[in-house]
């Protein structure tokens, strides 16, 4: 009986360490995103909205590069 529950504990913990793995990627990878939105929102707020004006990668109503 003990033999049988502990076998059962190891596959418990063999089931549970790919999801722990897992978890810490997400966490990883949420924390990357976090990061990244104040320089997208930048870029954004920064968006050419001339597009009528674009010539060459240039906007030549608000003088900014277009890319």
């Amino acid at each position: 009986m003990a033999a049988a529950t502990a076998e059962r504990q190891r596959a418990f913990r063999r089931q549970t360490e790919p999801i722990a793995t897992l978890e810490q990627e997400n966490a990883r990878l949420r924390a990357g995103l976090a990061d990244a939105l104040p320089e997208s929102e930048r870029l954004v707020a920064q968006q050419c909205r001339h597009p009528a004006a674009v010539d060459d990668g240039h906007c030549h109503a608000c003088s900014s590069d277009v890319w």
